[in-house]
C-alpha cells in the first residue's frame, strides 16, 4: 500500500472531473465509429486531422492548422481519449500506415517497449495485432529469435521499463 501511494502521488496526475470523463468518453466512442475498427489513423498535416475531427463533430474552435508535413497517428482511449502518436509512427505495421519504414522498425522498434510513446492500451493493442512485429532484440541465434526475445516478453519489457502493471 505504500509504494501504491507514492506512485500515485509522484505521477503528478490530477483527478478527472466527471464532465472529463464524460467528453473523454464521447470523444473516444466517436473515433472508434469513424476508424472502423482500424487501432490509428494516419494523418500527413495539422489541417488534415482538424478536418477529420470537425467531421466526426468533435469541436475544434480556435485550432488552427497548418499543412506542413508531418508524420503523425491518431488513436483514442476510453480513459484518455483522443492521443496523438508523433514518436514512432514509421514503427508500426499497418497496411493503412503511408510512414510504415521496415529497416527502421526492425533497429527500433524495442523502443515502444521501453519508452513511453502511447498508453499501454494502445500498447497492447499494437501487440496482439502484430503492428510491432518487426521490434526486435540484437541476438546472436538471428532475426527470428530477436524478434521472438521481445515478443514472448513484451508484457516484462512494458512492466519493467514503462513500470505498467
Amino acid at each position: 500500500m505504500f509504494v501504491e501511494e507514492g506512485e500515485k502521488s509522484q505521477a503528478f496526475k490530477e483527478p478527472v472531473s466527471e464532465e472529463s470523463k464524460k467528453m473523454l468518453t464521447e470523444h473516444f466512442e466517436k473515433f472508434t465509429a469513424a476508424a472502423e475498427g482500424k487501432a490509428l489513423l494516419y494523418f500527413q498535416n495539422k489541417r488534415e486531422f482538424l478536418d477529420f475531427l470537425t467531421k466526426i463533430g468533435i469541436e475544434t474552435e480556435g485550432a488552427t492548422g497548418d499543412t506542413a508535413s508531418r508524420k503523425f497517428a491518431v488513436y483514442a482511449t476510453p480513459s484518455e481519449g483522443l492521443q496523438v502518436l508523433a514518436d514512432g509512427v514509421e514503427y508500426i505495421k499497418d497496411e493503412n500506415n503511408p510512414f510504415y519504414n521496415q529497416k527502421k522498425a526492425e533497429n527500433q522498434g524495442l523502443s515502444f517497449f521501453m519508452i513511453r510513446k502511447c498508453s499501454p492500451y494502445l500498447l497492447r493493442i499494437l501487440e496482439e495485432k502484430g503492428m510491432l512485429a518487426d521490434a526486435q532484440a540484437k541476438s546472436l541465434a538471428g532475426e527470428e529469435r530477436s524478434k521472438a526475445i521481445v515478443h514472448e516478453n513484451w508484457e516484462f519489457l512494458m512492466r519493467y521499463f514503462l513500470r505498467e502493471y
